[in-house]
């Protein structure tokens, strides 16, 4: 079983940068700002089929927006 994570974004979309936690594995994604889009990340491999997330929200200026 392949897991991914999926990121959308609009053309409303402020966020240039997301820093993914995934079960405490950072992963880093860049975003185009204000453009529609789709992203896929694999998810690491997980003993227990279980994921904990947490993630920051990141603008073109490098400035944190949100985070969860």
């Amino acid at each position: 079983m392949i897991n991914q994570f999926m990121i959308v974004t609009n053309q409303y979309n402020e966020i240039a940068r997301m820093q993914l936690y995934i079960n405490e594995q950072g992963i880093q994604q860049e975003l185009d700002v204000n453009q529609k889009s789709v992203n896929w990340i694999d998810l690491p491999e997980s003993k227990s089929e279980t994921y904990e997330f947490k993630y920051k929200y990141y603008d073109k200026h490098g400035e944190l927006i949100e985070d969860h």
